[in-house]
């Protein structure tokens, strides 16, 4: 992807329809996507705004296409065309850690009413209900309920974070976090995700890029998939 390219998709706002563009250029053509990929994250690597601007639009794309066609259409079209910096986003692996069978997240033991009511209110309204158990319709393991919880309007980022930090997950809340825009955006939250081991190497590899530099060498000491420890080695060295 030639620095005009760059420009172009980095200019596009909102967010949404830089996402949007980016999944077409990156879908539309395996070999030419698998090109302007790996120029994007060279030119990221090296500092370039605008490329680093592109470059979250197009991780998002890549984990809100997690096992789509396209993408292992692009994945393999890297190896074959020996894109090493674009090849080293996707991964077959499995999570570091999985919930063993029968493969159910630990319940919370709060009810599906009380995470519908705590969505529902406002900021002030919050401050009144105070008898809501919010630690635990946080950690609730039902994705319905994450779904509801990260489209409701008054939720923070702290509460988001718990939320993208959850150990066990499971791959439907995951899809959950990354699907929501709002706070797919919010680089904290991309950390709390790529740091989980729980996480597919699919998603945190893609994310990985699209963290600062310090965050990526924290990462080299975390419990995480040894790929994803590597990759961010090597992001960073």
């Amino acid at each position: 992807m030639a620095l005009s390219d760059l420009d172009a998709l980095a200019s596009i706002e909102p967010l949404a329809s830089r996402v949007a563009v980016a999944r077409e250029r990156l879908a539309v053509d395996a070999s030419v996507g698998a090109a302007s990929l790996d120029a994007t994250l060279v030119h990221a690597r090296q500092g370039e705004p605008r490329a680093r601007r592109a470059l979250l639009a197009c991780s998002i794309a890549l984990v809100q296409g997690e096992g789509e066609q396209w993408v292992r259409n692009l994945a393999r079209a890297t190896r074959e065309q020996r894109h090493a910096a674009a090849a080293a986003l996707f991964s077959d692996a499995l999570p570091h850690r999985r919930v063993l069978l029968p493969g159910r997240l630990s319940d919370p033991c709060v009810s599906r009413m009380y995470a519908w009511i705590f969505a529902s209110l406002d900021q002030k309204a919050r401050a009144r209900a105070y008898w809501l158990p919010v630690p635990r319709i946080l950690m609730h393991p039902d994705a319905e309920v994450v779904r509801r919880l990260l489209g409701a309007p008054a939720l923070r980022l702290n509460e988001a974070l718990v939320i993208a930090s959850r150990r066990p997950t499971s791959d439907a809340i995951v899809r959950e976090i990354t699907s929501s825009l709002r706070w797919i955006a919010r680089v904290e939250v991309r950390e709390a995700l790529v740091g989980n081991p729980f996480v597919k190497p699919a998603v945190a590899l893609a994310l990985l890029p699209t963290l600062l530099h310090g965050a990526q060498r924290s990462l080299r000491r975390g419990g995480i998939h040894p790929i994803v420890r590597e990759a961010a080695r090597l992001g960073t060295s």
